[in-house]
């Protein structure tokens, strides 16, 4: 029975990352316990962007540019700020995949900050935030995508490189669109308002205190109508692109972005 567990398992991991190698015999995965509640985090990553505008710094301070979050109940989100899909794993899903990031073997490399390449400026830095019963921790690398031959890089365990490997793998595997029920804002102000300026649709949304810039606190807007009126205003094909929405409110003209929020 426990050898037929484990053939299950290694069946299961690669259906889920991609990869058919059996787990090792001698050192088989534990069976993971989790939160098994719809908004506790069991597994997080994001990409960090690097050099970029304040816009764009705004929307990818929730979960990065390129995220996947991995929830108890066995809600997986993949996407950016503005197009997020959703999929749900099962029990033995779920556990293969965690299987694939062992955790277990991540104790030293939790709280630490590593770094891919000392040699290049705002490269970017990836994280992994894991949360199961008695493995639980975050670990960033900073520049992970660039190239080791010509970086000088720390010592990055390479139990910590899969990891990240098999977490960033899921998203590659599509699930249905997502449409969230609640937005971040955040607004610049760039001068006054012309006529030709959209007025912003939710004057309870107080534009001058969502600053745009990376440390400030962003407004939220929570309900589900106001959400769907936003989208439809603010969407854009891709979150890289330029100009920004314009709204004018009191008199005032606003650069506007949002991002998804995601339990």
């Amino acid at each position: 029975m426990r050898r037929a567990r484990a053939l299950t398992l290694s069946l299961t991991i690669g259906l889920v990352v991609g990869c058919g190698r059996p787990v090792p015999e001698d050192d088989p995965p534990p069976i993971y316990d989790w939160d098994r509640s719809p908004s506790a985090l069991v597994v997080g990553f994001g990409e960090g962007p690097g050099m970029c505008d304040q816009g764009v710094m705004f929307m990818t301070r929730f979960y990065g540019s390129s995220f996947v979050r991995l929830m108890g109940d066995g809600t997986l989100y993949t996407g950016d700020p503005v197009h997020v899909q959703r999929r749900q794993l099962d029990e033995e899903q779920m556990q293969g995949l965690l299987a694939a990031i062992r955790p277990d073997r991540l104790g030293d490399a939790f709280g630490e900050d590593f770094s891919a390449c000392h040699d290049v400026y705002d490269a970017g830095t990836d994280w992994l935030e894991v949360h199961v019963a008695g493995s639980s921790g975050r670990a960033s690398i900073y520049g992970r995508h660039l190239a080791s031959d010509f970086c000088e890089s720390d010592a990055i365990p390479a139990a910590l490189h899969r990891a990240f490997d098999a977490v960033a793998a899921q998203r590659a595997v599509s699930g249905e669109p997502f449409a969230p029920d609640a937005l971040y804002i955040g607004a610049s102000e760039i001068g006054a308002a012309d006529p030709q300026d959209t007025p912003w649709p939710l004057p309870e949304v107080d534009l001058a205190q969502a600053p745009i810039s990376y440390g400030g606190e962003a407004a939220t807007v929570d309900d589900p109508q106001q959400v769907a009126q936003l989208v439809e205003v603010l969407a854009r094909d891709n979150i890289w692109s330029l100009p920004l929405p314009r709204f004018a409110q009191a008199g005032k003209a606003y650069d506007v972005v949002y991002a998804a929020r995601l339990p």
